[in-house]
């Protein structure tokens, strides 16, 4: 694994109830992207106008929908960011006030929209890969499905930049992933990182189980 800002100890969905609406210790600004309001639709926003986010989109434009831009709800609020597959589309932030040593709960919910076909989306802390959201269902589905996200990371620097990245795999690459809940948290008391723990190894049975069923076995 490759050195960077935040070290990933360990990921799972639903480790610590998954992505949440933002408490007062995040460290993400604007990370429910309410601001600015879309209004009945989408915002495409020009960058430097959406608060704590940038994009590295030639086209300089960060887009934020409204639940009526995708005929479902936002995870947390009212809006959300959508992260498209055009050239591909980066947009990212830079955390600061990390201390080193400390670890985080970084979380976000994930939106799997209709009618997109196959995408995936990258994320990014600094230049090391986190993880990859995929659209499980190729757009198939009649309506936005939510997955959350959990990782526990280390920090080994004082600021760091967290990216989202769509990367086009087949289907309509303007009809993007959909992102909210952004949140990066210092972790809580050690008895629910235990519960935490204890959620990886339930996972980690359940694969297993799941893999001696796939062979036959019982």
């Amino acid at each position: 694994m490759k050195q960077f800002g935040m070290f990933i100890v360990a990921g799972l969905a639903f480790g610590l109830g998954g992505a949440t609406p933002s408490s007062a210790n995040n460290l993400i600004v604007n990370g429910s992207f309410e601001t600015p309001s879309a209004g009945t639709g989408d915002c495409l926003c020009a960058n430097g106008t959406v608060p704590g986010w940038t994009t590295t989109d030639p086209s300089g434009i960060i887009e934020i929908d409204d639940s009526a831009a995708f005929g479902g709800s936002a995870y947390d609020g009212t809006q959300s960011l959508e992260v498209n597959a055009f050239n591909p589309e980066d947009v990212q932030q830079t955390v600061s006030g990390l201390t080193i040593g400390q670890s985080y709960i970084l979380s976000w919910a994930y939106g799997d929209r209709p009618g997109s076909g196959d995408e995936e989306m990258q994320v990014y802390l600094g230049s090391s890969l986190v993880t990859t959201d995929y659209d499980n269902l190729e757009g198939s589905n009649p309506s936005l499905l939510w997955s959350p996200n959990s990782f526990v990371v280390t920090a080994t620097a004082t600021s760091e930049v967290l990216s989202f990245n769509g990367i086009y795999v087949d289907g309509d690459p303007s009809v993007g992933n959909e992102v909210d809940a952004v949140s990066l948290d210092q972790t809580p008391e050690p008895s629910t990182l235990l519960y935490f723990a204890t959620g990886l190894g339930v996972l980690g049975y359940a694969w297993r189980r799941r893999g001696i069923r796939l062979s036959g076995k019982q």
